[in-house]
């Protein structure tokens, strides 16, 4: 796919391509014709308007705001870097803490849309919980609402200066951080420079007195959310239509009542997406989406019951510093999300149980089966993304500490664990599903990770996804030790007349306690990159390895000492220490991968 294309059209709505082209020609088809149908009743009775240019206006200020909207989110994305995962995974531990990490990551997307989808993400991953992901969900809510403030400063004059500013700044300036400053203030201008095309366009009607009485058929509430709703559901931006509301409460067409039941249509409308998003997902990431939908729907009919005292309120706590009507309607706006923060932060505990208790797990989903939560068609941000893998590669070591204490625990005799993934077969059989799984697993990884590393990303990024497709087939590796040497091993035990020496035994119990605490470090540098684990691995390595040589030589001096139990299963013995060897060095190899990731004290910290 084109890098460009992918930007511009997944990145931050996060829907596959054909299904956002399907939504954007159905706007652009039906948008005319709406408009048409509007202007030629108008222009029917004064005919000297001409409605064609006030529709390509509409339209080209319309492009030319989403433009900039994409192009400043971008830039504020790659300014926070690896703060957004921070943001989601560090600042989520109480609701308060959640509540303004939404506000945070909200505010740089400037897209509740994307914010939302995001947050789906970080809970089809696993990184976020659902309770906890409520909680951030209110606080991109109101961090969504920057946008509108910013509008109502109304400094369209000044856009084209934004807009040649950052032009310089990214083309002729080799840092990146100028550049990205750059294409912020570019995208920043575009945004108003869309406003101020759309302003312009929807001047004429302002004399026009058909338009007005037109406008006021539309004038009752209901009509007015019911077309925020609709129009955000198809454009997919519900800073965009309250843009235009504030434009034509601020040029007279509309009440600040009516702008604001746009305002409240389109947080409404803004959940499509979020809702598309957790097609095919798990039922956490479904009742994430659905959770945002709710929310948005009870706040609008606690607000819109109240719609005329509401607005009424929000022109006396503008009227302190200012009267104009789109000040009105960015307040209300803020002020709309506040107050629905206010009123479910302390409950969004009773209500992740309810939803759940509506919305249960089904069986499946606790079942380890050929599964993935990362999404090809819906690649988010690269930091983002290329947690999301760090997270699946995690789960693959959890399979394999499984795989290798179930085969081990044959010969060593310790308690075989109840894992359900095993589904009652037999050991063998379950290790070559669980072998089949890690093959999926990688598969899935790895493509998702070359699809990351095509767009245009930093050095730093591609390097840190390459090291975690190495680390995966490291993992593949041995998982594929482990489905080829249990079998052969087993059949050994089996044939065997004897028992391991009590030595023996010792030591291989010994040594298998070794191998798995290595797998256990393993998955806790992968759980959450931790460099000091990492180090702690590869000195284990060596020490593990001169313990293996000690007990090496203990079982050769039990061989020369003619010691029957020794003879009878010095292959299988001999077996096992190779197999677990191999292990603890593919385990130190992973970690040198994972410290040789450039700059990985900055995603540490």
């Amino acid at each position: 796919m084109d890098i460009l294309t992918n930007n511009f059209i997944k990145k931050d709505f996060n829907m596959s391509k054909n299904k956002k082209l399907k939504w954007f020609f159905l706007f652009i088809l039906c948008l005319p014709v709406s408009l048409c149908s509007a202007l030629e009743k108008i222009s029917s009775s004064e005919p000297d308007i001409s409605f064609f240019p006030i529709i390509i206006g509409l339209i080209a200020g319309l492009v030319f705001f989403l433009m900039g909207m994409e192009t400043m989110a971008a830039a504020l994305k790659n300014f926070a870097g690896g703060n957004l995962r921070k943001a989601m995974t560090e600042f989520t531990k109480n609701r308060v803490r959640g509540f303004f990490s939404g506000i945070f990551i909200s505010s740089l997307l400037q897209s509740n849309s994307a914010a939302t989808v995001m947050i789906v993400g970080f809970v089809q991953a696993g990184l976020v919980s659902f309770s906890a992901s409520l909680a951030v969900i209110l606080g991109a809510n109101v961090g969504a609402t920057v946008t509108t403030q910013i509008i109502a400063f109304n400094i369209f004059e000044y856009s084209i200066f934004f807009i040649g500013t950052g032009f310089f700044l990214k083309f002729f300036c080799k840092n990146v951080v100028y550049k990205n400053i750059g294409n912020a203030l570019t995208g920043f201008g575009l945004l108003f420079y869309g406003l101020d095309l759309m302003s312009g366009a929807v001047l004429p009607l302002k004399e026009s007195t058909a338009a007005i009485l037109y406008l006021k058929e539309f004038s009752c509430p209901l009509y007015s959310l019911l077309a925020g709703l609709v129009f955000t559901a198809i454009i997919q931006s519900s800073n965009a239509s309250t843009g235009i509301a504030m434009i034509m409460a601020e040029g007279g067409l509309i009440s600040v009542q009516s702008a604001i039941s746009v305002m409240i249509g389109a947080n409404i409308g803004t959940c499509i997406t979020a809702v598309l998003a957790c097609i095919g997902a798990s039922r956490q990431a479904k009742r994430t989406a659905l959770v945002h939908l709710f929310f948005k729907s009870c706040g609008a009919v606690i607000f819109f019951s109240i719609i005329v005292y509401f607005a009424e309120f929000s022109t006396f706590v503008t009227s302190f510093l200012s009267n104009s009507p789109a000040r009105i309607i960015a307040n209300a706006h803020t002020m709309y999300n506040l107050g629905i923060a206010l009123i479910f932060l302390p409950f969004t505990v009773p209500v992740s149980l309810l939803l759940i208790k509506i919305f249960p797990e089904k069986k499946s989903d606790y079942e380890i089966e050929f599964t993935t939560n990362l999404d090809l068609e819906r690649i988010p941000p690269a930091d983002a993304a290329i947690e999301f893998a760090r997270n699946e590669i995690s789960r693959c070591i959890e399979i394999l500490i499984k795989m290798f204490i179930a085969g081990s625990s044959i010969f060593v005799k310790n308690k075989i664990p109840d894992d359900t993934g095993f589904n009652g077969k037999k050991i063998l059989k379950n290790i070559k599903i669980k072998k089949n799984e890690i093959d999926f697993l990688e598969n899935k990884i790895s493509s998702y990770l070359f699809m990351v590393v095509r767009n245009d990303i930093p050095k730093d990024k591609v390097a840190r996804a390459y090291a975690y497709i190495s680390i995966e087939k490291d993992i593949q590796s041995i998982s594929a030790l482990l489905e080829k040497a249990i079998p052969e091993l087993y059949l050994l035990r089996k044939n065997a007349k004897s028992r391991f020496s009590d030595e023996g035994q010792k030591e291989l119990s010994v040594f298998q306690k070794k191998t798995i605490k290595q797998l256990i470090r393993l998955k806790q540098v992968l759980d959450e990159p931790d460099f000091e684990t990492a180090a702690s691995i590869m000195q284990k390595e060596q020490k593990y390895l001169d313990l293996r040589i000690k007990h090496r030589t203990n079982h050769l001096n039990r061989l020369a000492a003619s010691t029957k139990e020794t003879i009878e299963t010095h292959r299988l013995h001999m077996g096992l220490m190779n197999l677990m060897t191999q292990i603890i060095t593919y385990s130190g190899n992973i970690a040198k991968t994972f410290l040789e990731i450039p700059e990985i004290g900055r995603y540490i910290g």
